[in-house]
């Protein structure tokens, strides 16, 4: 436990279909740790991490979201007061590769308009046969919408913080720089709640 101030809150949302590894990701990130068999997330759950980033500390609020259809309509609250999205597909499930672009669209709909996005393809360590899609593929889409990608392995912990944090300096980043998209009041904190913030579990990226 460390007593350290954290400037900003920032909260981080993971969509994608069901089983794609969203919840071993999280996990693995928020708790170094990684689950074989996690249970199936019910609407939404969260986790936080404290990282530094460029000397500063930043509080991550971490969500997990169910991807059955059922839930959706529950998550799409979820996603207006995000400043950041990470869109998991499973690279040996060709239909949840497919399925981004919906999810791509809702999360258009219904988030801010300046929210950083990055496109990953979880579960890299599978066996080369068992892949359906295709590195270069994905990452033409991920640039014909304006996102970063990546691929991770959260059973390997392969690029796991990389692509968390990659997300989350783009956001830090827009604050720094004063970017006239405006994000909520609530991600800058005061000193009121650096106060308050300031005894957390921190981990230095």
């Amino acid at each position: 436990m460390m007593d350290v101030q954290c400037v900003a809150r920032l909260k981080l949302i993971l969509v994608g279909d069901q089983s794609v590894g969203k919840t071993s990701l999280l996990t693995q990130f928020a708790d170094d740790f990684f689950a074989s068999h996690p249970s199936s997330t019910i609407g939404t759950d969260f986790k936080m991490r404290t990282v530094e980033v460029d000397g500063k500390w930043v509080k991550l609020q971490l969500w997990d979201t169910a991807g059955q259809e059922r839930y959706r309509t529950i998550i799409k609250d979820y996603y207006r007061d995000a400043q950041g999205v990470i869109f998991v597909y499973d690279i040996t499930k060709e239909q949840s590769f497919d399925h981004i672009l919906d999810w791509i669209q809702t999360v258009q709909e219904h988030a801010p308009h300046d929210i950083e996005q990055i496109i990953v393809g979880n579960k890299a360590d599978a066996d080369p046969h068992l892949r359906k899609v295709n590195s270069r593929r994905a990452e033409s889409v991920a640039n014909q919408f304006g996102c970063k990608f990546m691929e991770t392995s959260a059973k390997h912990n392969t690029n796991v913080d990389e692509a968390f944090m990659l997300l989350t300096r783009r956001i830090m980043e827009k604050l720094k720089l004063g970017d006239p998209l405006k994000f909520e009041d609530s991600v800058i904190l005061s000193d009121e709640e650096r106060q308050r913030d300031s005894k957390c579990g921190c981990t230095i990226l």
